[in-house]
């Protein structure tokens, strides 16, 4: 994280104007002209190993950030009622992914990203 600020703070004293813009800009859906982004690194997410108890729902729906750079930002859940377990579970997973950044035009743009997990059998 501090690196990141550094980084930030020597691009806005250089004047890459481009950084700050895509910053600002507003994630897209994941549709349309926006490629599907990529899991690169990261593990899958698999209730079974979560080490919590299962609930009346059988699955959820979480909406994810994904920046331009590939990296994961915030995480909501759509659908489903997680316990405080399973939502800090795969907060924890998905803070360790990293995805080929989706594109609009051939340009890297953040999106929201919606996915399915679901208890396996």
């Amino acid at each position: 994280m501090v690196i990141r600020f550094l980084s930030l703070l020597a691009l806005l004293a250089l004047g890459c104007s481009q950084y700050r813009v895509e910053e600002r800009a507003s994630p897209r859906p994941v549709s349309g002209d926006v490629s599907l982004p990529k899991l690169i690194h990261g593990e899958e997410i698999d209730l079974r190993f979560s080490g919590c108890e299962r609930t009346a729902s059988r699955f959820f729906i979480i909406r994810l950030l994904i920046r331009a750079d590939g990296s994961t930002g915030d995480l909501e859940f759509t659908k489903g009622e997680p316990t405080a377990c399973i939502r800090s579970f795969i907060a924890r997973v998905v803070a360790d992914w990293a995805f080929e950044p989706p594109t609009l035009n051939g340009e890297p743009v953040g999106v929201y990203y919606l996915r399915t997990i679901s208890y396996r059998d």
